[in-house]
């Protein structure tokens, strides 16, 4: 009876330890680390010559013990195939591919956002202790929404534009940001905020963070949100711009909620057309996340 006992107990303990992921030794401790939490993902179809690529972050729940890929829904939702990659080492790479269709896709309807469960691909997290991951910890609460400063230089994108690399296997580039709207507020009645910078085709899916100096009992590396959508985009019904008159007199920039077409003309200003766009685009706020990864 004493031996069974000692089985059932060892049984539990193997089971027990097979199943809780090792976070602490994953979590973001230094800039370096920060770079390792992110790569590329790719959705595509066997027989559809198109595909999409974009950029995706892990994400481990303390609360719900899972682990997840984070990117936009616009990314994957349309095709049948997913595929990311991995770094093993500083010097190694391999990449893991799924079927849509078959994989626990968290989401909710008019987000463009999905968190994929990924510790269940067969091989994941015994291939690779080299990869790190945000958790709850590096979530900012609503509360401390107003201490972000608008102008805070601290701000950055880790992100993979045009699915360009650096020599590194899968190491994605460094992308200085700012705020382009107050965090604290909710843009267009939206849980979303404005972010200007350099960003572009492939960093959608990219995350957005706050290297964080001043402020009190936040994370260091505090995850601001997910970049998603550029206004740079002719046929926009919201589109940032600056303007130029025909005659060569300049409007400020302005927010334009009218049709741009595609000849840079502009519908409901005819005398008017778009000389350079600002570089503005719009993230969802890591609220949203949490909101999805706590789903039933």
């Amino acid at each position: 009876m004493k031996k069974l006992f000692i089985l059932i107990c060892l049984f539990t303990s193997i089971k027990s330890s097979a199943q809780k992921f090792d976070w602490e030794s994953r979590e973001v401790k230094s800039d370096t680390d920060l770079l390792k939490t992110t790569t590329w993902i790719r959705g595509y179809s066997p027989n559809n010559p198109l595909s999409e690529f974009g950029t995706g972050f892990f994400f481990y729940s303390i609360a719900t013990n899972k682990l997840f890929l984070i990117t936009n829904k616009h990314i994957i939702e349309n095709y049948s195939n997913v595929v990311f990659g991995l770094n093993l080492s500083e010097r190694d790479s391999t990449s893991f591919g799924f079927l849509f269709s078959e994989t626990n896709v968290y989401q909710i309807n008019n987000v463009d956002l999905v968190a994929i469960r990924i510790d269940n691909i067969p091989n994941f997290t015994s291939s690779s202790t080299y990869f790190r991951v945000f958790t709850e910890n590096n979530i900012i609460p609503a509360k401390k929404y107003d201490l972000i400063n608008l102008f805070d230089d601290n701000i950055i994108s880790l992100s993979f534009p045009g699915f360009t690399t650096l020599p590194l296997p899968f190491q994605p580039y460094i992308i200085h940001c700012y705020l382009a709207t107050p965090y604290s507020w909710k843009f267009q009645n939206t849980n979303e905020f404005c972010i200007g910078g350099n960003l572009s085709s492939g960093c959608s899916g990219s995350p957005i963070i706050l290297i964080n100096k001043s402020i009190k009992n936040i994370h260091k590396y505090s995850l601001l949100g997910i970049y998603y959508f550029s206004f740079e985009n002719y046929g926009s019904v919201d589109s940032i711009a600056l303007v130029e008159k025909e005659k060569g007199d300049y409007l400020p920039s302005i927010f334009l909620k009218t049709q741009v077409l595609k000849d840079g003309k502009i519908a409901s200003l005819p005398n008017y057309s778009v000389n350079k766009y600002l570089g503005i685009g719009k993230a969802i706020k890591a609220e949203e996340l949490m909101k999805i990864i706590n789903q039933k």
